[in-house]
Order: C-alpha cells, then sequence, then structure tokens
C-alpha cells in the first residue's frame, strides 16, 4: 500500500514538475520586459529632473543598450513567426507607453517629489549596475 502512495507521488511530481519549470521560465521573460521598462521610466525622470552627469549617463545608456537586446532576443524566442519590423513595432510602443505614463506621473508629482527623487535613486542604481557580476553564493 505505500509503495502504491508513493508511486501515485512520484508519478503526480513528474507530471506537475514540467508545468512548474515553464511557469519558472514564463515569469523570467516576463521580468525581462519589466526591468526595461524600469529603465525607461527612470530615464524619462532623469532626464527631466537629473543632474547633468555625463559618466552616468553613459553607464545607463550601455547598461540600457544591454537590456533592450535580451528583450530583443527574447522577443524573438517568444514569437519567432514574426517579423523583425513587428516586434521592433510592439517593443517601441510598449517604451511609448511607459514613457507616457511616467510623464504623467512625473507631471502630477514634479521634480520635487518623493516619487522623482525615488526615480533619480533608481537611475544611479541602474546605472552602476553590473548585470554581468556573478552572485556570491
Amino acid at each position: 500500500m505505500l509503495m502504491r502512495y508513493i508511486f501515485a507521488f512520484l508519478s503526480w511530481a513528474f507530471a506537475v514538475a514540467p508545468l512548474y519549470a515553464q511557469q519558472a521560465q514564463q515569469q523570467q521573460k516576463i521580468n525581462v520586459y519589466q526591468i526595461r521598462d524600469n529603465f525607461i521610466a527612470v530615464a524619462v525622470v532623469f532626464d527631466r529632473c537629473g543632474a547633468n552627469n555625463p559618466d552616468l549617463k553613459f553607464k545607463f545608456s550601455t547598461n540600457l543598450r544591454a537590456i533592450s537586446i535580451w528583450v530583443a532576443k527574447q522577443a524573438r524566442e517568444e514569437h519567432p513567426d514574426q517579423p523583425d519590423a513587428v516586434l521592433a513595432k510592439a517593443l517601441e510602443d510598449r517604451l511609448k507607453a511607459v514613457e507616457a505614463l511616467t510623464t504623467k506621473a512625473l507631471n502630477i508629482a514634479g521634480c520635487d517629489s518623493d516619487y522623482a527623487k525615488k526615480m533619480l535613486k533608481l537611475y544611479e542604481f541602474h546605472a552602476n549596475w553590473n548585470m554581468y557580476a556573478r552572485p556570491n553564493p
């Protein structure tokens, strides 16, 4: 009887495990887009409210380019049958939507708000983020 329960549990586990793995992979894909959205949002705030810091801007733009390439690759993997122009348009539309929402929020809050201050700190974090560093085990 115990063997029957063990067999049933293992059968269930092997059937469900791929579903959880697929769900985790989809969650990771969503995060790639969200990361890019965050980069875009903080760039909008920095462009309007941030200090003129060429070094910080350069580091930020380098990281944004890397994230944008990652996003384009992800979009291509998710939609291999779509023409490049369609994928590029979809990503551009998403960029414009994030810019519009951020601009609207900034217009309401203003550059002296906690919102803007938080976004400027996030800009600096994104600029200084070493996305190639290996995490400590």
